[in-house]
């Protein structure tokens, strides 16, 4: 049965260009990094806009943060990784 499975797993398709796991935590930070800066960017054009009379609404799942122009800092552990 085990040599089964391992066969149906080998048997999968291999995706090279995959991002191994060891830098998965890395890349996922790096992302929502880029996120947050863009986000923080479109509330900027939102408030613009605003203040020229045009109304832009948010989207629903546009993070408080960037709406309230708060950034949450990281523990000095997550920082330094």
């Amino acid at each position: 049965m085990i040599a089964a499975l391992e066969r149906d797993v080998e048997a999968l398709p291999h995706n090279d260009d995959a991002l191994p796991l060891s830098e998965r935590a890395a890349k996922l930070a790096e992302l929502q990094d880029e996120i947050a800066l863009l986000e923080a960017r479109e509330e900027s054009l939102i408030e613009r806009a605003a203040k020229d009379g045009v109304q832009i609404e948010r989207r629903p799942e546009q993070s408080p943060s960037s709406i309230l122009g708060v950034r949450i800092a990281k523990p000095a552990a997550a920082r330094a990784a």
